[in-house]
């Protein structure tokens, strides 16, 4: 990790490991990027690929590689504990989950980036990157 300095979410970073479209768009800001989160990112990624898996959108062998890429991918997980107090302070706008993101970004100085549009609109922060699919207009 060369680049600078990203906190990634699950909503992110489940489309990135399983190469869809919108996370073709992700790849392009976590290439090279020295990528953090918490800890809470792990149990997140497979709460997502297990919901794609029960509604058919995933293959049970697809999201065995997407674990496996989990696995190895080269990130540093940090631990929410010293976070709670600003987790906490963030609740009238954010999930507990959401706000451990958005807590972890602030503290490292470093761009949060997400897919998830209430997250984004909910951190009220500039350090905010919503990666949504890029349409043409009329799209």
């Amino acid at each position: 990790m060369t680049g600078s300095r990203v906190v990634v979410d699950a909503s992110a970073f489940a489309e990135y490991l399983l190469g869809t479209l919108l996370g073709r768009q992700v790849a392009v800001r976590l290439d090279r990027a020295d990528v953090h989160a918490p800890h809470l990112l792990v149990v997140e990624t497979l709460s997502v690929l297990r919901g794609w898996l029960l509604s058919g959108q995933l293959t049970p062998d697809r999201a065995q590689a997407a674990v496996a890429d989990l696995q190895d991918y080269p990130l540093t997980l940090w631990d929410s504990r010293p976070l709670a107090p600003d987790i906490l302070a963030r609740r009238h706008n954010l999930s507990s989950y959401d706000a451990t993101y958005a807590a972890l970004a602030q503290v490292l100085d470093a761009p949060l980036l997400t897919t998830d549009g209430r997250l984004a609109a909910g951190a009220g922060s500039t350090l905010v990157q919503l990666v949504a699919l890029d349409r043409a207009p009329g799209e």
